[in-house]
């Protein structure tokens, strides 16, 4: 009854709870032999005793690496599983302890789990997803899959205490601002998720620029201007860079500021042959960084968190030197 109207109904238990609570005498006989099996009183569960599926293998927080608690190096991650009011789609969230990197998965129920959060994990480089710390939802029952196809060491908080994924609960109550309890997820196509998730993501001291026939060499040196702690350059293939970007590369690079070349074509990568502009130099000889196989906004995000982590420019060099 009353599907589509939350205000008139009521949980079984709350039924149950009413009967044997309240009435009295014939009433309450009456009421009673309504129940299907008609007991005379309410049988509590058996010892409180918790009869769902129980999370085999689990490996408790307590057990994690204690440089976890420290937060000084990216790679240690917290998820959550955030539902819809009727149970029937979900999104995963994943966040990085250090940059608060947000990752979301669209979720067609909490059994495309391992799916979700593996694909997920599997977005940046395997010595930036170290360990995953959870809570003890049954979700995550197959935890060992997820394990398995990232690489991932996956620990468990313990019962009712969200404060030891604090970073995580942080980041549901602002998704919460755009999806509010209660609203159908399973409008949401994951595309929509990356938008989001790119909102929470956007960090205004990495620049991304679009490195095209005609663009000045200007844009890098203004960065320097705005203090950008990291910059870019989105890029074609192997083509030549405007006249000047070599100098203004090496201008960045003697400040202490990372520019990375990142390949804009969806099916290749930038070559660290790129970018002889007129003075025979390439980006690399001017200590620009190649992305390997990191498109743009993947490139952003990843300097992003090593920026946040307090790598410098030789530690970043040597991370995404990985990705070729």
């Amino acid at each position: 009854m009353f599907p589509h109207r939350p205000e008139f109904q009521v949980s079984h238990e709350n039924v149950y709870k009413v009967i044997y609570a309240h009435p009295h005498g014939e009433l309450r006989k009456e009421l009673i032999t309504c129940l299907r099996q008609g007991h005379i009183n309410c049988r509590p569960r058996a010892g409180g005793v918790d009869r769902r599926q129980q999370i085999p293998d689990l490996v408790s927080i307590h057990l994690r690496p204690p440089e976890v608690d420290e937060r000084l190096l990216p790679g240690h991650w917290e998820g959550d599983l955030i539902r819809d009011a009727f149970n029937r789609s979900a999104v995963g969230t994943l966040v990085e302890r250090v940059s608060g990197l947000v990752f979301l998965a669209k979720m067609d129920g909490a059994t495309a789990a391992v799916q979700g959060f593996s694909v997920a994990l599997n977005r940046v480089p395997l010595e930036m997803r170290q360990t995953f710390t959870y809570d003890q939802g049954r979700e995550l029952v197959r935890h060992a899959e997820i394990a398995q196809k990232t690489g991932t060491a996956i620990y468990f908080a313990d019962l009712h205490n969200p404060w030891q994924r604090a970073v995580n609960e942080n980041t549901n109550g602002l998704l919460r601002q755009y999806m509010p309890k209660g609203t159908d997820l399973s409008v949401f196509s994951q595309d929509e998720m990356d938008a989001l998730a790119f909102q929470l993501n956007l960090d205004d001291e990495v620049e991304l620029l679009l490195l095209s026939l005609g663009a000045s060499p200007a844009l890098l040196d203004h960065c320097l201007t705005l203090g950008r702690r990291g910059v870019v350059l989105a890029a074609f293939g192997r083509g030549n860079a405007p006249q000047g970007f070599a100098a203004s590369v090496q201008r960045l690079n003697a400040a202490g500021v990372p520019v990375v070349i990142a390949s804009r074509c969806a099916e290749g990568r930038t070559l660290p042959v790129y970018g002889k502009d007129s003075g025979g130099c390439s980006l690399e000889d001017a200590g620009g960084i190649f992305s390997g196989n990191f498109q743009p906004l993947k490139a952003r995000l990843l300097l992003s968190v090593l920026l946040a982590s307090g790598a410098d420019v030789s530690s970043i060099r040597s991370v995404f030197a990985t990705q070729g």
